[in-house]
């Protein structure tokens, strides 16, 4: 039997204004229909890798915002600012995302504070909103 906390589902970059609206709707009213009828509200994670997805938060239809380490969310900014089908303005600058960067360079200290191994760890939080122009 696999046992699992989550589901990771590969969405167009177009569509992660609307995949709130979407996840609510097809998934968390599927539930709330099933035994108890009990409305269970999920988090959403998107990023560039399971490994490193961060909080995806719907602030209104033209609004999302993530937070977390500055290396990870400039893989999400350039998947979203590099989007064709999107015409998107960002709270921060690539280069104020790359400025916010606090990479630990030691790998001991890495592996230390990670308890594992990991390639980069940033110790940076930060916080940026997407708006629909």
């Amino acid at each position: 039997m696999n046992v699992t906390d989550s589901n990771t589902n590969y969405i167009p970059v177009s569509k992660i204004f609307e995949i709130r609206k979407f996840y609510d709707e097809n998934y968390t009213n599927y539930c709330a229909g099933i035994g108890p009828k009990i409305v269970l509200l999920f988090d959403l994670l998107a990023g560039y890798s399971y490994e490193t997805a961060k909080e995806l938060k719907t602030i209104d239809d033209k609004t999302i915002q993530f937070s977390g380490d500055a290396f990870s969310l400039l893989k999400i900014y350039d998947k979203i600012m590099g989007c064709p089908d999107l015409n998107v303005s960002c709270s921060m600058t690539r280069e104020d995302i790359i400025n916010s960067m606090q990479l630990i360079q030691h790998p001991f200290d890495r592996f230390i504070r990670e308890n594992g191994c990991n390639m980069t760890k940033d110790i940076s939080n930060i916080k940026i909103e997407f708006k629909k122009v």
